[in-house]
């Protein structure tokens, strides 16, 4: 799924009419993919591929309650089961700061790829 959206994401950069202007000032095709567009299509490609962390949680507790693999979807899933809230408490604590911390890595990486977007002072 990832490289399917990095085409599309790369197909509407490369239709924009900035890229339209760089191909009239005679820049190449290679540096216009690779410098400009690419650049651009990599700031929904960051924050989509920070979204998925989610995903590969639940995914995890699915698959390990399925075929029995001992891990944190087990655990949950046993303490759940045996109404064990402090376990429960513990496990959601540690997967949002997980989500917190990629969230956070996800927003300084397109605020650094982008110069465009400025944090803090209004």
């Amino acid at each position: 799924m990832g490289l399917r959206m990095t085409k599309i994401l790369m197909l509407d950069q490369i239709d924009q009419p900035y890229a339209n202007a760089l191909r009239s000032r005679g820049i190449s095709e290679r540096r216009i993919v690779f410098r400009h567009a690419f650049r651009n299509a990599l700031n929904p490609l960051i924050n989509w591929g920070a979204a998925q962390v989610v995903g590969f949680f639940g995914g995890a507790v699915m698959i390990e309650t399925i075929f029995g693999f001992p891990g944190i979807g087990r655990l949950m899933v046993d303490a759940v089961n045996n109404q064990d809230g402090n376990i429960v408490m513990a496990i959601l604590m540690a997967v949002a700061a997980t989500l917190l911390v990629v969230m956070l890595v996800a927003d300084v990486m397109v605020a650094a790829l982008d110069p465009r977007i400025r944090y803090g002072k209004g």
